[in-house]
């Protein structure tokens, strides 16, 4: 009897989440049900049945990895929205701030549940119904970047595209990469990826680290910095000149951060204090 796969009740329907998932035209799966299960478990199913079972069972696995980012922050359960007021209110500040900051300890859910998150939406230009935060109807220039090359590759590569042997599988999902260019110097490390975006256009994210120095984060304007790991003061103010709009109109972007302090009462941590007083809870 053939191995019997780890199969969901379902497969997930990101518009219950509150999202239009682009471009879906991909057949149909349905669910499979406990009585076909059951069947196949006994080994009932005649041998075109079986492969047709386990050609289900590899499909609905293989949308749900490349889905990932539609399985957040759901309205019921015990991952709800409803579970995570610090986060949702992170995300709400971005309407009336352009910097953010996300102090917490480690595994609180600030990289990838924050950061990653709010970054990647932004790169596709798809929110959920209940987004109240900051929105881009336009493709955006975003960076993301880490303390060393190594760092940046191993975390936040990682989460937002998946690891290296299996691209599409993290928060952007698969079908949305564009293509990607490789970065030179650090084996398995990425330089930019294009997302597609919801307009029809393309979304580019560069992916750095601090360790490239302050000149390495002069260019082009960005709408949207993602820095995980607290920057040195020169970085950031560059950053932060780089998110300036100079063009009528356009609104300036927005900078994410996303660390634990390690580092005491440093100069980026006062830039959020008000009257010499660490901010309470998560953000500020």
């Amino acid at each position: 009897m053939p191995e019997t796969p780890q199969l969901p009740d379902r497969i997930p329907a990101p518009e219950v989440q509150g999202y239009t998932e682009p471009g879906r035209k991909e057949k149909k799966v349905g669910p499979i049900g406990k009585a076909r299960m059951k069947k196949f478990e006994k080994g009932q199913l005649s041998r075109k049945q079986t492969e047709n079972f386990v050609l289900q069972a590899i499909e609905i696995k293989r949308r749900q990895k490349s889905r990932k980012i539609y399985t957040f922050y759901p309205e019921e359960g015990a991952l709800s929205r409803h579970n995570y007021p610090k986060h949702m209110e992170f995300f709400a500040a971005g309407v009336g701030y352009d910097e953010r900051v996300a102090m917490a300890g480690n595994r609180t859910g600030k990289t990838e549940g924050i950061g990653g998150y709010e970054t990647t939406l932004h790169l596709m230009g798809h929110y959920p119904v209940w987004w109240q935060g900051k929105r881009f109807e336009d493709p955006v220039v975003s960076i993301a970047a880490g303390e060393t090359g190594k760092q940046t590759r191993d975390v936040i590569q990682k989460k937002l595209i998946g690891p290296i042997d299996d691209i599409g599988t993290g928060l952007i999902p698969g079908k949305l990469i564009d293509r990607m260019t490789t970065k030179s110097g650090i084996a398995d490390a990425k330089d930019k990826v294009y997302v597609k975006h919801s307009s029809g256009g393309i979304s580019e994210l560069v992916l750095m680290s601090y360790d490239q120095g302050r000149t390495a984060f002069q260019g082009p304007e960005t709408d949207v910095a993602w820095l995980d790991e607290e920057p040195p003061m020169d970085i950031y103010t560059e950053v932060l000149r780089g998110l300036m709009s100079t063009v009528p109109g356009k609104p300036t972007g927005t900078l994410l951060l996303t660390f634990t302090p390690l580092l005491g009462i440093s100069e980026v941590i006062q830039m959020f204090m008000d009257s010499g007083d660490m901010p309470e809870g998560l953000i500020n």
